[in-house]
């Protein structure tokens, strides 16, 4: 168990190394224990865990010439500079960051970031998706449905309208178990499993969507912007929201800043376990 989650700002000041950036990644990815467990590997990545600290993940970074331009290191530094980023339950709880310069390589920058070990976010069940879901947004079953909509096959819908007979008179009951049969045919007949993947596939995305609309600022040049979320009903997340919509509308403004947007996918939100309800936390939702 760590006992300080407060990262220290000074970390971030890279040390000399006289070895090449690639070479000083490829000895941190390999860890310093026989027994490491690897947790995942990316385009700019990759992190594992050890047998000595089982609930500590690393994350190792891949070189770069300019940490300027880095954005998840800009995330770190930002967190560690902020005074909500170490208790905001959405933020990561990071242990330490060790920042590496190297004077034989193009690419000089490489580092290594030292956290809680999480678990992703589709290793949720659909139930506590929708469970996290309605107690975070006021209208999360809409979300889910646009989402759905947005999957729906209309060549296919027109014949499973005829097929099921929607626009007949029927009771209420009835035709709220043809909506059902409806989606299940509209995602296809390969039975229950498939029916609750693509279901489930749809409450991550209603979830991605909410989150990436909250984050995007007024002034943002994302097409369709549809404007700052109100339907954020816990307060601790519409702060840390607050917080990243910030972040990303001054790269807008300083010109000393690169310019920054949301990147909220699978796998840069995921949840910290515990004793009660699974808690959100954004790992790395910054590009």
């Amino acid at each position: 168990m760590k006992v300080f989650e407060i990262l220290d700002p000074n970390r971030f000041q890279p040390q000399d190394i006289e070895q090449s950036a690639n070479d000083k990644f490829d000895q941190m990815s390999r860890g310093t224990d026989q027994g490491i467990e690897k947790l995942g590997s990316g385009l700019f990545g990759t992190a594992h865990a050890t047998q000595e600290e089982p609930g500590t993940a690393y994350k190792v970074v891949r070189p770069t010439d300019n940490l300027e331009r880095d954005g998840y290191y800009q995330y770190m530094k930002m967190l560690a500079s902020h005074a909500e980023g170490s208790n905001n339950r959405y933020f990561p709880k990071v242990y330490n960051i060790e920042v590496f310069k190297s004077s034989s390589s193009m690419m000089k920058f490489t580092y290594q970031v030292e956290m809680e070990r999480l678990a992703k976010f589709s290793t949720l069940t659909p139930e506590e998706m929708l469970q996290i879901g309605n107690n975070l947004f006021s209208n999360f079953e809409g979300l889910i449905s646009d989402q759905n909509s947005q999957r729906r096959d209309r060549r296919t819908e027109h014949q499973v309208r005829d097929k099921l007979g929607f626009g007949k008179e029927k009771d209420r009951a009835e035709q709220e178990k043809m909506k059902i049969q409806k989606q299940k045919v509209l995602w296809g007949a390969k039975g229950e499993e498939e029916y609750t993947s693509k279901y489930k596939r749809a409450i991550e995305d209603a979830f991605y969507e909410a989150i990436k609309t909250a984050m995007t600022p007024k002034q943002s040049r994302v097409p369709g912007y549809k404007g700052p979320a109100t339907n954020i009903k816990d307060p601790e997340l519409k702060r840390a929201l607050i917080i990243l919509r910030g972040f990303i509308a001054k790269s807008y403004n300083d010109p000393g800043y690169n310019y920054r947007a949301p990147d909220i996918h699978g796998g840069n939100i995921m949840v910290r376990r515990g004793p009660y309800a699974p808690q959100l936390v954004f790992t790395d939702p910054i590009v």
